[in-house]
């Protein structure tokens, strides 16, 4: 049995070794374990079982994949608290396509009004949140999601999908006029100023010579007992 240390160098302590199948996502995969005596954590995945299974930890998404991507689970951490969005449990986006899916948030954004930010550019996780205001009921909450290429997406239950930003009660929603549609646009701190209602002109008046010379230089037949308003 080959020798084994610890993360600080102290080494370790083999007492024998045991066949364990190990369940990934109904994956079932068999492995001969090493015994370790009076360690804290009570399974380790070391290299040797990474390599047997064809690994790969996408350290952005916070994925770890087996058997060339044929299983995906969420890699967990202990690190503190995080405002995400994640995945309420396995989904499969179709390619090209933008889908509404049912989403959670973390406990302590429950019932709290937020906004959905991507957590990267389009490209960099091969698909995009689109950036919405929600509001949870409970933890459960949906969001519209797009795969813009030309293979189906797995996400995973939990995996992190966007970041949430909680509202505050300084920030407010108002309706933003863009040319002849209105968008509603989240504005933090102060009432945004419409570029299309600036740009407004009235347009010029035409004296009366000028509008007679208009009439004659057309032809138009005008009754004249029509009034100045009509």
């Amino acid at each position: 049995m080959k020798n084994l240390f610890a993360a600080n160098g102290s080494k370790l302590n083999a007492i024998g070794t045991i066949d364990v199948d190990f369940n990934l996502n109904g994956l079932i995969i068999p492995f001969n374990a090493i015994v370790i005596e009076n360690i804290s954590d009570s399974c380790i995945l070391g290299s040797d079982f990474l390599k047997a299974t064809c690994a790969t930890i996408d350290f952005e998404s916070g994925i770890i994949s087996f058997e060339d991507d044929l299983v995906q689970m969420q890699v967990q951490s202990a690190a503190t608290k995080h405002n995400y969005l994640r995945v309420l449990s396995h989904t499969i986006l179709p390619a090209n396509s933008e889908s509404i899916i049912p989403a959670k948030v973390d406990r302590h954004l429950a019932n709290v009004e937020g906004i959905v930010e991507p957590r990267a550019p389009l490209g960099s996780l091969k698909f995009s949140v689109a950036r919405c205001v929600v509001k949870p009921k409970g933890i459960k909450t949906v969001c519209q999601i797009l795969n813009a290429t030309d293979k189906p997406i797995t996400l995973v239950r939990n995996q992190r999908i966007a970041f949430i930003c909680k509202i505050g009660k300084e920030d407010k929603l108002t309706p933003m006029i863009d040319g002849s549609k209105t968008k509603i646009a989240t504005i933090f701190g102060k009432q945004p100023t419409s570029s299309f209602e600036n740009s407004k002109t009235e347009e010029p008046k035409l004296t009366k010579s000028e509008q007679e010379a208009f009439v004659a230089d057309y032809g138009f037949d005008i009754n004249p007992e029509l009034t100045q308003e009509q």
